[in-house]
C-alpha cells in the first residue's frame, strides 16, 4: 500500500480522503474512486468501500450517471468480498434507476451480471441462469456499437455453470475469453489483473472437474502468481483456496494446509470475510480427508460462526454433506 501511496500522494494533503483543494469537484472524485480501487488492491477493504461509497453519492448528485456505475462495480464485487451480500443487493437496487438512465447497453448487461452472480451466490439459481443468458446476448456480440472503456466480466458465468456441474460448458465459455483477449475485442477493451486471473482461476478449477491435473494446476499456479506479483491482496485468498482444491485432490494435504493458513492470515488482515469464509471450509474437508474429524469440525464451525455468510447458500449442498461425514 505504501507504494500506492507514494506515487499518487501528490495529488493529495494528509490522507486519502483530501485531495487538494485547488482541483475542481470533479476531478477530486474521480482521484478519490482511482484510490478507493488502488487501496482496494492493496487489501485495505474499509477505507476503499467507505470513499467509493462517498464518491458514488457525489455522482449522483452530479447527475453523472455513467462515474456513478463505474464507480459502483468495484463497489459491489468488495461488499461481496467483505461478506456482506445483502449491502451488494442493497446498493444495485438502489443504483438501479442511474445505471437505466445511462442508456448504455453494454453497462446495463454488466449490472445485470452483477445481479446475475449475486443471484448465484444466494442461492437463487433459476434466476442467476435467466439473467446469466440475458448478459450472454449482449457480451457475445461480435461489435458493441458503443464506447465501452469499463470491464466485462466472464468468470462469473463461467463460475456458475462449473459450479452447475457443467465443466464443458465451463471450458467452451472460458475459451471464448481468452479468444477475445488475443484478437482485443470490445469484451476486454478494459481488463484489469485481478480480472485475467478470476478467469484463469476458473479455468484451473474446470480442468479439475475434468480430470485434467496436469494442466488445473498449471492454470491454478499461473493464477497465485500472477495475483502475488501484482500485489492484488484482496483476491489472493480466493485465488490460495483454488490451488488448494487442487492439492487436496491429489492428497498433497501439506501443500493445501499452508496455501489455506496463508489465505485465511490475508483475509484476517484485509477483512475479506468471504475468502475466510471459503478457506474454514477447505480447511475442513481437507481435516476430514486426512481423517482428522475434531479439527475438521472446528474448522467448519468456525465458517458457520462467522456474520452474515449463511447468505451465501451456493455451497448448501457440499456444507450438508461436510456436516454429515464429520458428525
Amino acid at each position: 500500500m505504501s507504494l500506492i501511496r507514494s506515487r499518487s500522494s501528490f495529488f493529495f494533503n494528509k490522507s486519502w480522503e483530501s485531495p487538494l483543494s485547488e482541483l475542481p469537484s470533479d476531478a477530486i472524485y474521480f482521484l478519490l474512486s482511482c484510490a478507493a480501487t488502488n487501496l482496494m488492491a492493496a487489501g485495505d477493504l474499509e477505507d476503499s468501500i467507505a470513499l467509493s461509497s462517498k464518491c458514488i453519492e457525489y455522482f449522483i448528485s452530479q447527475k453523472k450517471w455513467l462515474e456513478a456505475t463505474f464507480t459502483a462495480g468495484p463497489l459491489v464485487s468488495m461488499l461481496i468480498v467483505s461478506g456482506d451480500l445483502d449491502g451488494a443487493k442493497l446498493l444495485m437496487g438502489k443504483l438501479k434507476p442511474y445505471v437505466e438512465r445511462t442508456e448504455h447497453p453494454v453497462i446495463l448487461a454488466i449490472a445485470k451480471n452483477f445481479e446475475a452472480y449475486s443471484s448465484f451466490l444466494g442461492g437463487d439459481l433459476s434466476i442467476a441462469e435467466k439473467l446469466f443468458l440475458e448478459v450472454e446476448e449482449v457480451f457475445c456480440k461480435p461489435t458493441a456499437d458503443v464506447d465501452v472503456t469499463f470491464p466485462t466480466i466472464s468468470s462469473y458465468y463461467c463460475k456458475f455453470l462449473l459450479d452447475t456441474a457443467r465443466p464443458l460448458a465451463s471450458l467452451n465459455r472460458l475459451l471464448k475469453t481468452f479468444a477475445w483477449r488475443n484478437r482485443k475485442s470490445w469484451q476486454v477493451s478494459v481488463d484489469t489483473t485481478s480480472i485475467l486471473a478470476s478467469d484463469i482461476l476458473v479455468l484451473g478449477l474446470t480442468f479439475l472437474a475434468m480430470g485434467d491435473k496436469v494442466n488445473a494446476k498449471l492454470q491454478l499456479d499461473k493464477q497465485v502468481d500472477l495475483l502475488k506479483r501484482a500485489d492484488e491482496w484482496l483476491y489472493l485468498p480466493t485465488g490460495l483456496n483454488g490451488r488448494a482444491k487442487y492439492y487436496l485432490a491429489v492428497h498433497d494435504f501439506d501443500a493445501a494446509i499452508k496455501d489455506l493458513e496463508e489465505a485465511l492470515e490475508i483475509s484476517r488482515r484485509t477483512g475479506a470475510r468471504f475468502g475466510e469464509w471459503e478457506t474454514y471450509l477447505e480447511l475442513a474437508k481437507v481435516h476430514a480427508t486426512m481423517g482428522d474429524l475434531e479439527r475438521g469440525r472446528e474448522c467448519l464451525s468456525s465458517a458457520q460462526a462467522l456474520p452474515n455468510m449463511k447468505n451465501f447458500k451456493f455451497r448448501d449442498q457440499e456444507i450438508e454433506c461436510l456436516e454429515q461425514e464429520l458428525f
